[in-house]
């Protein structure tokens, strides 16, 4: 037989959707749930309140997730989702796709909204440039600083001798 994880038979699946090796499934009563392996499912936080999530999508980097009363929130990991304004009103929305760098959203009352990736803006990395010079030798170096944590990640970018 088949065997499902305990949550899907507590709650209804609305939407489900893979990409970036994560899988993600939405539904019912706020709840997103993320796996690499279909199998080990964690709970993450929806940042939906208390309403059905119906659509989620993978795209250009990027998670969308959308339900009722207009909501829609994006995420680059699938765990910190940020509100976003649809421009649906109250309208529910039923389907959120991705495709040939457009995302499409439809819902209530026949509405049809699209935006362009990249007009869909990504939570703001904290980057830092810097170049070190010691006679013929030159290092670009990126600092990436965790805005949650504040640890810093540095990457020798290019060395030229």
């Amino acid at each position: 037989g088949v065997s499902y994880p305990s949550f899907f038979l507590s709650t209804a699946v609305c939407s489900g959707a893979y990409g970036n090796i994560l899988r993600v499934a939405a539904g019912d009563d706020t709840q997103i749930r993320t796996s690499t392996d279909a199998v080990t499912w964690v709970t993450q936080t929806s940042n939906f309140g208390n309403s059905t999530i119906f659509s989620v999508a993978y795209g250009n980097g990027l998670w969308v997730a959308a339900g009722y009363y207009g909501r829609i929130r994006t995420s680059t990991d699938a765990v910190t989702w940020v509100t976003r304004t649809p421009n649906f009103g109250y309208y529910t929305i039923r389907s959120v796709a991705y495709g040939n760098n457009l995302w499409v959203a439809g819902g209530g009352a026949g509405q049809l909204r699209t935006s362009a990736a990249d007009t869909i803006p990504s939570p703001e990395i904290p980057i830092t440039l810097s170049a070190d010079i010691s006679g013929s030798d030159v290092r670009l170096r990126a600092t990436i600083t965790d805005a949650a944590t504040t640890n810093a990640v540095t990457k020798v970018l290019k060395t030229t001798l």
